[in-house]
């Protein structure tokens, strides 16, 4: 009985039932404004919405989970977009090009890994380098055109439909459920989980830091490179310059919503899914309500402030709860 008890106490004050409690309650209050809100065709519009930043959201978590940090996102699914749509204009089958795109997806992790890894470059500083980089070269590959005309079949991957739920959403949850089979079942998961936790205590546990750094690195283009052939396919054109310009902070701000610790060894991928969904409601119900674009990044802000305060507010009273007994 005792256990139980302690089971459902450790839920309710997770940060991910704090923030599936946020969700609901301000889907509600954006329901009770917008009569549109809680349509069927705006629900399936947020799941579409939500669907590609989820997706790089869960790649990225893997490097954050490390302690790390990967600002070079944007510019990694602007390359992988882009090459996507070339080789699909070139006539070549969508597996081959969905394969090219995270192969290039997982280059560019090699490179971010081997810049914080093997070099030992902090990595805010490795990661923001590399981000001009490779915008750099998605700009020269693609001669700064918008690349276009993608056949049907390619775009019905991105806009087409299985049970009533948009296709792109569908690949963000299993990609949320085999990350988080990763980090539950699997040895490399956690590892990466020790490293992030101490990385002193993992190298005297004989762990290979280098090779899980660059193990997550890699994963996590991989990732990035599969959400850029879905972008490529959802939008229907593709700007090297200007796709994904904003996405590192929205990254950074769902994984630090959904629980995830910049210092690492925090936080699961089901809190990096749900600080998705919830800055997804949150945007979407704000354009319903016909409020500002501007004030959107500002609102997103005090989301992230609000759910580091009641993060920090749990640990807090775990501490005094561990001191008292």
């Amino acid at each position: 009985m005792e256990d139980k008890i302690k089971k459902k106490n450790k839920i309710l004050e997770s940060q991910e039932f704090m923030i599936f409690i946020f969700i609901i309650v301000v889907s509600i209050v954006f329901a009770v404004i917008s009569d549109n809100f809680s349509s069927p065709s705006n629900i399936q519009l947020i799941f579409s919405q939500v669907a590609i930043n989820g997706i790089c959201t869960i790649g990225v978590s893997m490097v954050v989970f490390l302690g790390g940090i990967d600002l070079s996102s944007g510019s990694i699914l602007s390359l992988c977009a882009a090459c996507s749509g070339m080789i699909v204009n070139s006539d070549m089958p969508l597996v081959v090009t969905i394969l090219c795109s995270v192969l290039i997806g997982m280059c560019c992790g090699l490179l971010n890994g081997f810049l914080v890894a093997r070099l030992r470059i902090p990595p805010i500083i490795a990661t923001l380098a590399s981000m001009n980089i490779i915008r750099g070269l998605a700009i020269i590959v693609t001669g700064g055109d918008w690349i276009t005309g993608f056949p049907k079949s390619f775009n019905g991957i991105g806009q087409g439909r299985v049970f009533g739920l948009p296709i792109p959403f569908l690949i963000f949850l299993a990609v949320t459920a085999l990350a988080a089979i990763l980090f539950r079942y699997v040895n490399i998961g956690r590892k990466i989980y020790a490293v992030g936790g101490n990385i002193a205590a993992a190298e005297l546990a004989g762990l290979n830091v280098v090779r899980i750094k660059l193990f997550a690195y890699i994963l996590c283009g991989a990732t990035i490179g599969l959400a850029g052939t879905i972008y490529a396919s959802m939008v229907g054109t593709i700007s090297a310059s200007t796709t994904g310009s904003s996405l590192g902070f929205q990254i950074l701000a769902a994984a630090l919503i959904g629980g995830l610790s910049i210092n690492g060894g925090k936080g699961t991928v089901l809190g990096s899914f749900l600080g998705v969904v919830l800055l997804g409601v949150i945007k979407n119900g704000l354009i319903l309500s016909k409020v500002s674009e501007y004030w959107i990044d500002a609102v997103t802000g005090s989301v992230i402030l609000i759910a580091l305060a009641i993060n920090a507010v749990q640990i807090i009273r775990r501490q005094r709860r561990i001191t008292i007994s």
